[in-house]
């Protein structure tokens, strides 16, 4: 069994890094033909403009599938416009589109609200690669901690009202938003067997989508009632530690006495499919998130097509700025937005558990380009792979076919202005292998190889470095 790696070094280290690693491993390159360049730089179809635009439901309601976030230096006539967004909501008055004013002070919270969804998400993540394991304390532990991070930031709904903080005001837009993503990204089987009424509980609905997914990674369905149960632990908790023990005692009480279910849960897609894109793209709109004052607006539109959930998310900066992309992945370079661009997620794309994330400038002189600024990427270009700048088209995570490996694995495809075939690509791939050591006292996992590929193109040549450790 083998588990996911994420590295991300300092910006400044990264072609640092690289040289490093070089010199323990090795690189060779060979000539591509028209034919092969086609076949490694493969940019998926833009389907935003035939996908249907529809609103997500939720709870009996129908929430609008088009959020546009604009921005407002005045807090006050931002938290009137949030506080009017949260009553349409509440009362199901919602439109297909819904238009928010937004401060700089509100779009950190919201930035906030998606740095906790994606903690979550990546402990959900956590959970459906040891949740078949034989530690039922470590998946109750991931567990316990995925509830807790929902239980902070699902307060925050409660107290949203005009008179609030900007933090609190802001807080339940985001939520629902959210929320509702993730129930349709799911086909609607995130909280199938909910009614009405306890879908709209936002704290009951956040707690039953984490134990779907936590149980569903252990081969498990949830107890009946035990949502409830959690939740009132969790209302009536006053120290957060103590809150910890008791959900992860009542979660490995659980997980013990139920028994396995016949067949594949259908919210195993999830585990398999949005845990796997959705940290990438809350962390794309995150850091956008926290430059707000650069930007003019932000936009995210859910839609199908072919029967899958499409969701993009549009900024458009100010003029003369620019938005920067940072920590996204390892040995990330530097990747910056301008004018009006749209990123529109793509998940279960080819290969297998992909996730793309396509780049399209909106307007004359927009783009989302990717530096290799330097004295580090200097030396890479001149003594490794000629690696050029270029606009970015696409990003694409993946994970490993193979069941033996597993890991983190991304492809950018870039064009570069000026060029007879402007086509590059510049992929990493972090791997692990591990197998099941059991002792006396316990059980885990012991790593066996470790391998590290970058790979780079041009339209005449390809470039590709490997590193591989075994461990004693």
């Amino acid at each position: 069994m083998t588990t996911r790696t994420r590295f991300v070094p300092p910006a400044g280290a990264t072609a640092i890094l690289l040289m490093l690693t070089i010199v323990s491993g090795c690189i060779h390159s060979k000539p591509v033909n028209n034919q092969q360049a086609d076949q490694y730089w493969q940019l998926q179809p833009d389907i935003w403009p035939q996908a249907e635009p529809t609103m997500i439901s939720l709870g009996g309601r129908k929430l609008p599938g088009r959020w546009v976030f604009h921005q407002e230096p005045d807090a006050i006539a931002a938290a009137g416009s949030i506080a009017e967004a949260v009553q349409k909501l509440r009362e199901g008055q919602a439109q297909p589109s819904i238009d928010i004013s937004v401060s700089p002070a509100h779009s950190e919270m919201i930035a906030d609200s998606l740095a906790d969804a994606r903690r979550v998400i990546l402990r959900l993540r956590k959970i459906a690669e040891t949740g078949r394991s034989d530690r039922p304390d470590q998946w109750a532990e991931a567990l316990a901690d995925a509830l807790m991070a929902v239980e902070r930031f699902t307060r925050l709904e409660g107290r949203s009202d005009p008179g609030g903080k900007p933090a609190d005001v802001a807080a339940g837009p985001a939520i629902t938003m959210l929320t509702g993503l993730l129930h349709e990204w799911s086909d609607s089987e995130l909280l199938a067997g909910m009614s009405p009424a306890e879908q709209q509980n936002l704290r009951l609905v956040a707690t039953q989508a984490i134990l779907r997914v936590g149980f569903s990674a252990a081969n498990k369905a949830v107890p009946t009632g035990l949502a409830q149960q959690v939740v009132t632990v969790m209302q009536q908790a006053g120290n957060p530690m103590d809150l910890h023990k008791s959900l992860q005692k009542m979660l490995a009480g659980a997980l013990l006495q139920t028994p396995q279910t016949p067949g594949d849960d259908p919210v195993e897609k999830i585990v398999q499919g949005s845990l796997k894109g959705l940290p990438v793209a809350l962390r794309v709109f995150e850091v956008l998130l926290r430059q707000w004052g650069r930007m003019d607006y932000a936009e995210i539109e859910y839609r199908r097509f072919d029967g899958h959930a499409v969701v993009s998310m549009t900024f458009k900066t100010r003029p003369g700025k620019k938005l920067e992309l940072k920590d996204l992945y390892f040995m990330q370079p530097d990747m910056s937005l301008r004018g009006t661009v749209r990123m529109t997620v793509m998940p279960y794309c080819p290969p297998a558990q992909s996730v793309s994330i396509l780049f399209e400038p909106l307007e004359k002189g927009s783009a989302a380009h990717m530096e290799l600024p330097g004295l580090g990427w200097r030396l890479v270009r001149l003594l490794v792979m000629p690696i050029a700048s270029g606009d970015l088209r696409q990003i694409s995570v993946w994970s490993g076919g193979n069941p033996t490996y597993n890991g983190i694995n991304v492809a950018l495809l870039m064009t570069v202005p000026d060029s007879k075939d402007p086509r590059r690509l510049l992929a990493f791939n972090n791997l692990k292998q591990q197998e099941l050591s059991r002792t006396i006292a316990e059980a885990g996992y012991k790593v066996l190889r470790r391998e590290i590929d970058v790979t780079y193109m041009t339209p005449e040549r390809i470039y590709v470095y490997r590193n591989v450790k075994y461990q004693p």
